[in-house]
């Protein structure tokens, strides 16, 4: 019987994930083939050559330094989290969110973007030439103060823009991802990978997608608003235009053998400067979450699967395999096709519709696992910066163990073999002790 293992990926909340596949080792589970996506890649490695003891170590005592160091004494390190947070928070604000606005929705980002820029030159050159004149009339000094307030408002405005690309790299300019690359190192030295592993990859390219509104542009001509059909006022289409989309690249590592350890940190390589971007073959690739979070596709092409044994890191249910298969086979459709939109005047009055995709719809699979097995906490963990990037040791322990209870009652019958908690001669002390 062959069995497939999906593993999702999520940064720090890859501790449940690891107790989860320590769980599967002692009930004696193996697997013909793995896909992962960032963490779930590393976690992977760490299955797919039976490195559970250097795994342990590692999720068990993990600490924020466990993946990043410091470059240097810097102070910056210490202001890390707040700065990291307060560019998170401001991102919807950044120059960059607006400038990919701009195709679909030109006249609000111009009007923020661009419209503050005009507002800043202006008052400026206004505010100097009324306290040149103001030298001369004192009356004109009134009104180069108002100027002066505006000009400093619209700066801070304008600042706002590029605030959140400047505090992400202030924060993350301090740090060095090397702990990490010593745990990838250290996985594929100690033992060859004895399963079939695809590491995620994530690319960026521009395709025409007839059914994505950031394609298709669209004016009601009443309102002057943009709009998207169906279900709305008389609408028709202005212009086509093709846009950048993150596509999944799926990398059987095995056949990599030289380049192993950085197609796994590609996988993980978080996007905004955390971690650079990996070059294969003229192509840049970054965090392989980005365009499949859960790589149930790569799992499922490799042939038929009789059992599916995914491990998913928030809570949910068996709908969300076949979704994932649906949103990458479409992926892949999508790449596949020109970036070339449509000639405009092929295009005036054409009705749009986009949810769900008509022109390039979802397709049911082929084949479908005859069993599977989901584990997935019955809660949340967080948030992004609670959760993902929460490297705290506390927390991982309470995830390591939480994964290893829930795979135990996901197993049923079987689960039943192995201890209702992990062994003791795993925990603290006894870590490493103990081959798998």
């Amino acid at each position: 019987m062959k069995t497939a293992l999906v593993l999702e990926g999520g940064g720090a909340k890859g501790a449940y994930q690891f107790g989860a596949l320590l769980a599967l080792h002692h009930a004696g589970v193996t697997f013909d083939v793995m896909a992962g996506s960032s963490v779930g890649a590393l976690n992977g490695a760490i299955a797919a050559n039976q490195s559970y003891s250097l795994g342990f170590e590692y999720w068990w005592n993990l600490r924020f330094y466990s993946v990043l160091k410091p470059k240097s004494t810097t102070p910056v390190a210490v202001f890390f989290p707040p700065f990291y947070w307060l560019g998170l928070k401001l991102q919807p604000y950044s120059l960059g969110t607006i400038l990919e606005e701009r195709e679909s929705n030109p006249g609000t980002a111009e009007d923020r973007a661009f419209g503050a820029l005009g507002s800043f030159s202006a008052s400026l050159c206004l505010t100097i030439i009324l306290f040149i004149i103001g030298t001369f009339r004192s009356e004109i000094l009134s009104a180069a103060v108002l100027f002066a307030i505006f000009t400093v408002f619209t700066a801070f405005y304008g600042g706002l823009l590029i605030l959140p690309h400047a505090l992400n790299a202030i924060a993350w300019a301090a740090f060095d991802p090397k702990p990490l690359e010593t745990l990838v190192n250290g996985i594929v030295k100690s033992n060859p990978l004895r399963s079939k592993l695809y590491a995620t990859l994530s690319y960026q390219a521009e395709r025409f997608d007839p059914d994505d509104p950031k394609t298709v542009n669209v004016i009601d001509p009443k309102s002057r608003n943009y709009a998207y059909g169906p279900g709305g006022p008389t609408i028709y289409v202005q212009r086509f235009t093709s846009v950048p989309y993150h596509f999944p690249k799926y990398i059987d590592v095995n056949l990599h053998p030289a380049i192993l350890p950085k197609l796994l940190l590609a996988s993980a390589a978080l996007p905004h400067g955390i971690f650079p971007p990996f070059e294969l073959d003229g192509m840049t690739y970054v965090d392989g979450g980005i365009a499949d979070n859960l790589p149930v596709f790569p799992a499922l092409m490799d042939g038929e699967v009789d059992h599916l044994i995914a491990i998913c890191l928030r809570p949910t249910d068996e709908n969300i395999l076949k979704q994932a298969w649906q949103k990458s086979d479409r992926l892949q459709r999508l790449a596949a096709l020109s970036s070339e939109p449509p000639h405009p005047d092929n295009a005036q009055n054409r009705p749009v519709k986009h949810r769900p995709p008509v022109h390039l719809p979802y397709l049911e699979p082929e084949i479908w696992p005859k069993k599977i097995t989901l584990i997935a906490p019955q809660e949340s963990f967080g948030n992004f910066l609670t959760a993902t990037l929460n490297f705290g040791q506390s927390k991982a322990r309470r995830l390591v163990k939480l994964g290893w209870q829930d795979t135990r009652r996901a197993l049923g019958e079987r689960g039943k073999t192995i201890s209702a908690n992990i062994p003791q001669n795993l925990l603290p002390n006894g870590v490493a002790r103990q081959r798998s």
